[in-house]
């Protein structure tokens, strides 16, 4: 984000036959932008995507995430309202056991949501 200061949308998609994910399993992302207005990534875990709607990117209106593992392992669930999300996109190719915990508390932060897609296997 440094580097490219002006950034207002960033795809961090790879690939499918990729396996190039996005993870914080070693610390929480110290990355921080008040204008990116778009991003598209592909990560490990649940909290790996919390991470990234817990203020840091509070100008985001578009968010869409495809999530490899359906292991919830989440010390914390933010709370603050995603007032400028107007698009939400949550996928996973495998059977999650978190929508009540997870997904329907975040759902009701994005109060101001237009466009809704969840992809999750059954």
């Amino acid at each position: 984000m440094t580097t490219f200061p002006n950034l207002k949308s960033l795809n961090y998609d790879p690939f499918d036959i990729s396996y190039q994910l996005i993870s914080f399993v070693t610390s929480p992302p110290s990355v921080f932008s008040s204008i990116l207005l778009e991003l598209h990534v592909k990560v490990m875990r649940v909290q790996d995507f919390l991470h990234l709607l817990d203020g840091r990117f509070n100008q985001l209106r578009v968010f869409n995430v495809k999530m490899q593992s359906s292991v919830p392992l989440i010390s914390k669930i933010y709370k603050g309202k995603l007032l400028n999300l107007r698009d939400f996109s949550l996928s996973c190719t495998l059977k999650i056991n978190f929508y009540d915990t997870v997904v329907v508390p975040l759902l009701h932060r994005m109060s101001n949501l237009e466009h809704l897609r969840l992809y999750f296997h059954s």
